[in-house]
C-alpha cells in the first residue's frame, strides 16, 4: 500500500537548505528556479556482512545527482514543482505537481529502493536433535536482496459551474528478489521420526499490488459530500514454491469435532507451501463532513469491500463505518464521541493453506471531554468500550496444527473497557505539561497473552526556560496483570492449572534538548529509554517418543533498549555549512529461567518421566537424570543463543558544503554505520560509504 509521504519531495528545496519555490516580488510576474546537484561518484567501502548494517542501503558504488525545478505564474495562478534524486539504476525517487489556482491539481511520485535479506540461524538441531538433518542450501554470509519500487499518481478537477470537485488517483507496489524461505514439514504431520527436518532456501520473489480510483466531492452549503470507488489487485507472477513433506499423514487420537474436516492421508512428496493468496477487491464510500453549528461538527464514513481469492475462489466482504461528533456546548468545555465499526463476511471453511479469516464484528465506542479549567489548566477524561464477535468462531478451532500444545484459542467474543483522566498545564511559551492514568480491562480475552487488566501512566513536560533552550521528556510506565491462569505441561498429557499468574512492566522514557545559543549553530541531543519486565512461563518438552517435559512456571524476561543521538548544524557567514549525526543504540533482552541442577524437584510438576530411557536397573516410570539433564542443556540454550538479543549499532553521517558565487555549491558527505550481533558474529558488518557532489542553482 502506497504512503501519502511519497509527495513529501515535491516540496523539497536544494541541498543547501534554500526553498525550491521563490517568492513574488513583482505581482503579476511568472519566475522560475531550478538546481542541479550532481553527487559525483558514491564509494562504498564495507567489512562483515552487509546485509544488516546496510539493510535500506543498494550498496552499490554509482555516480548520482539531484535536480530540483519550480514555476511560478502569479497572473494564472499555475505553479509547477518537481524534484528527482537519483542514487543508482535501482535506488531513486522523483516526483512532480502541478496547481492551476482550484482548478486542477495533478501529482505523481515514484520510489525504488533495495531491501538487504540476511540468512538468520535456526536452532532446531541444536534444540531438539530429532528434527535433524536441517537442509540449508543459502550459503554462509551471502548477501541478497528484495527491490521494492512504488509509485502513486493524483488527479483533481473542479467544474467550472458547479460545487463539485471530480478526482482520480491511482497507486501501485510492486516487490522483486530473493527471499529466506524456512519451514518445518511436521507443520503438516502427526509424527516425524527420521524424516521431520528443517529446511532454509531461497525463495524468489515477484508480485506487484495496484489500486485505482476515483470519485467526486460535493460541497453542499456547510457540508461536503465525497463518493470513492476503487478497485486493487494483487498478484505474484511466481510459481508457488514447494518443499518435501514426510507421509502418510495420521491423524491426532482425537480428531477435530464436526462440521470440521480431517484431512485426509498424504504420501511423502513435494507440496505447495507459503502460498501468497493472490486476490482482486473493489470498494465503494461515502464520506461527509458536515458543520451544523459553530458548536457542532459531523465527519461520517461508510465503506464496502467484496474480495475474491483469484486462487480458491473463495469470497471475503468487508463493511465498515466510522462516525464522530464535536460538540462545544459551553465556551470552556468540548465533547467528542465517536463510534466505529468492521465486519468482515464469508461462508467458506479454511483448510490448511486455503486462506481466509474468521467472519467477525468489530467496533468501538468512546466518549472524551475536554474542560478549560482557570490559571492555565485543562482536565480531560475519557472512555472507550471495544469489543469483537466472532460469528463463525467454530469454523477455526485447533484442527490445523494437529499434536499442538499452542495456547492459543478463538473464542465467540471479547470486549474491553478503557478509562482514563488526565491534567494538561500550560504557561504561555515558557512551559506544558500533561499527566494521567489509564486503565484497561479484558474480558474474557480469549489468549493468554492478553492481559485482564492494563495500567498506565504517563507524564510528558516541554519547557522552554530561555530563548535558545528548549527541553522534552515524556514518561510512560504500564503495569499488566491478572492474565488468564496458564495450563503447565505434563509428561502424562494432563494439564495441571498452576497458581502463578503472568505478569508485565513497562518503562519508557525519551528526553532531548535542543540549543540555539550562536547565532546559525543549533544543537540537538537525546536519550530514550525502554525496559519491560516480563514473569512467564518457560518449558521444554520432546517428541512423546522420550515422553518428558521440563518447565518453569515464574521465569523472568528482561528487555532494556536505550538510544543516544546527537545532531548539529553550523553556518557560517551564509556561505559554509556543516552538520552531524551520530546515533547508538544498545538492545539486550533474554528470559533468565533457573538453571540450577542441583536440585531438580524445585521444578514442581516438571517430572522427567521416561517409558525405557531411564538409567538402567531404575524401576518404570522414573525420574532419568541423563534426560534431566540434557533438557536442561537445551532449556540453557534456548535462554541464550536462541532467545538473547544483544545488538548494539551506530550510525552516523556529516556532511560540509560551501555556496560559491554565481548560486555554485559543493560538499563531501561521509556515512557510518556498524552492525554487532553478540550470539551470529556471522551478521556483524561495518558500511562506509563517502562521495563529493557540486551543483548549480539559477
Amino acid at each position: 500500500m502506497m504512503s501519502a509521504g511519497l509527495f513529501a519531495p515535491l516540496s523539497g528545496g536544494a541541498p543547501s537548505g534554500q526553498s525550491a519555490v521563490p517568492t513574488a516580488t513583482e505581482t503579476g510576474t511568472a519566475f522560475s528556479s531550478y538546481s542541479l546537484v550532481s553527487g559525483g561518484y558514491r564509494l562504498v567501502d564495507g567489512t562483515g556482512f552487509l546485509g544488516r548494517v546496510g539493510e535500506y542501503d543498494s550498496l552499490q558504488q554509482s555516480a548520482g545527482t539531484d535536480v530540483t525545478t519550480a514555476y511560478v505564474s502569479p497572473t494564472s495562478h499555475v505553479t509547477v514543482v518537481s524534484r528527482a534524486n537519483v542514487l543508482s539504476g535501482e535506488d531513486y525517487s522523483a516526483g512532480a505537481q502541478l496547481t492551476a489556482g482550484e482548478r486542477l491539481r495533478v501529482a505523481f511520485a515514484i520510489r525504488s529502493f533495495l531491501q538487504q535479506q540476511d540468512n538468520y540461524p535456526f536452532y532446531a538441531g541444536a534444540m531438539s536433535p530429532d528434527l535433524l538433518p536441517i537442509t540449508n542450501t543459502i550459503p554462509s554470509g551471502a548477501n541478497f536482496a528484495v527491490k521494492r519500487r512504488l509509485g502513486e499518481a493524483y488527479a483533481r478537477f473542479k467544474t467550472p459551474s458547479l460545487p463539485v470537485h471530480l478526482f482520480v488517483k491511482g497507486n501501485w507496489e510492486a516487490r522483486v528478489g530473493v527471499s529466506q524461505l524456512s519451514y518445518l514439514d511436521e507443520n503438516a504431520t502427526s509424527t516425524c521420526g527420521d524424516s521431520c527436518h528443517f529446511s532454509t532456501q531461497f525463495q524468489p520473489v515477484n508480485y506487484t499490488t495496484r489500486d485505482v480510483g476515483g470519485g467526486a466531492d460535493i460541497d453542499i452549503g456547510p457540508m461536503r459530500l465525497t463518493w470513492e470507488h476503487s478497485f486493487s489487485n494483487f498478484n505474484d507472477r511466481l510459481t508457488f514454491p514447494t518443499g518435501i513433506y514426510a507421509g502418510p499423514f495420521v491423524p491426532a487420537d482425537e480428531p477435530p469435532p464436526s462440521p470440521v474436516p480431517v484431512p485426509p492421508s498424504i504420501p511423502a512428496g513435494n507440496y505447495f507451501l507459503d502460498i501468497p493468496a493472490p486476490n482482486q477487491a473493489s470498494t465503494d464510500s461515502v464520506s461527509m463532513t458536515w458543520a451544523i453549528s459553530p458548536e457542532l461538527g459531523f465527519n461520517g464514513h461508510v465503506s464496502y469491500s467484496r474480495l475474491r481469492d483469484t486462487l480458491t475462489r473463495n469470497s471475503q466482504n468487508v463493511f465498515g463505518t466510522d462516525e464522530t461528533v464535536n460538540w462545544n456546548p459551553l465556551e470552556r468545555l468540548r465533547v467528542t464521541a465517536d463510534y466505529h465499526q468492521n465486519n468482515r463476511i464469508n461462508n467458506f471453511t479454511p483448510f490448511f493453506n486455503l486462506y481466509g479469516n474468521v467472519s467477525y464484528h468489530d467496533h468501538s465506542e468512546g466518549l472524551r471531554l475536554g474542560y478549560e479549567l482557570p490559571r492555565g489548566f485543562e482536565v480531560e477524561s475519557y472512555y472507550r468500550r471495544s469489543g469483537i464477535t466472532r460469528s463463525n468462531a467454530f469454523l477455526w478451532p485447533q484442527a490445523y496444527s494437529f499434536d499442538n500444545t499452542d495456547l492459543l484459542t478463538v473464542v465467540p467474543s471479547t470486549f474491553s473497557n478503557t478509562t482514563g483522566l488526565a491534567l494538561r498545564y500550560r504557561d504561555g511559551s515558557l512551559w506544558s505539561a500533561r499527566a494521567g492514568y489509564e486503565w484497561t480491562g479484558t474480558h474474557n480475552p480469549g489468549f493468554l497473552i492478553v492481559p485482564q487488566s492494563n495500567n498506565r501512566i504517563f507524564a510528558s513536560v516541554t519547557a522552554t526556560p530561555v530563548q535558545w533552550l528548549v527541553l522534552t521528556n515524556d514518561t510512560s510506565v504500564i503495569l499488566q496483570n491478572a492474565f488468564p491462569a496458564i495450563v503447565l505441561l505434563r509428561s502424562d498429557g494432563n494439564g495441571v492449572a498452576g497458581d502463578f499468574q503472568r505478569s508485565n512492566r513497562f518503562y519508557t522514557d525519551a528526553a532531548s534538548a535542543t540549543f540555539r545559543s550562536v547565532h546559525g549553530w543549533n544543537l540537538g541531543l537525546g536519550y530514550s529509554y525502554q525496559q519491560n519486565n516480563l514473569t512467564t512461563y518457560m518449558g521444554f518438552q520432546n517428541d512423546a517418543a522420550a515422553n518428558y517435559v521440563l518447565d518453569e512456571p515464574v521465569v523472568p524476561y528482561k528487555q532494556i533498549t536505550q538510544a543516544y543521538w546527537g545532531e548539529s548544524t553550523y553556518t557560517f557567514k551564509e556561505r559554509l555549512g556543516l552538520s552531524a549525526m551520530v546515533t547508538y543504540n544498545s538492545a539486550r533482552s533474554g528470559l533468565r529461567p533457573n538453571l540450577n541442577t542441583a536440585n531438580p524437584a524445585r521444578f514442581g510438576n516438571a517430572q522427567l518421566i521416561s517409558e525405557g530411557n531411564c538409567d538402567l536397573g531404575a524401576p518404570q516410570p522414573c525420574f532419568s537424570p541423563s534426560l534431566f539433564q540434557q533438557a536442561m542443556a537445551n532449556l540453557q540454550l534456548g535462554s541464550t543463543v536462541v532467545s538473547q538479543v544483544i545488538v548494539p549499532q551506530w550510525t552516523g553521517q556529516t556532511r560540509a558544503y560551501y555556496l560559491f558565487p554565481r548560486k555554485f555549491e559543493g560538499g563531501v558527505v561521509f556515512y557510518y554505520g556498524s552492525y554487532r550481533d553478540y550470539w551470529n558474529p556471522n551478521l556483524n558488518g561495518v558500511l562506509r560509504t563517502f562521495n563529493v557532489y557540486i551543483g548549480r542553482s539559477w
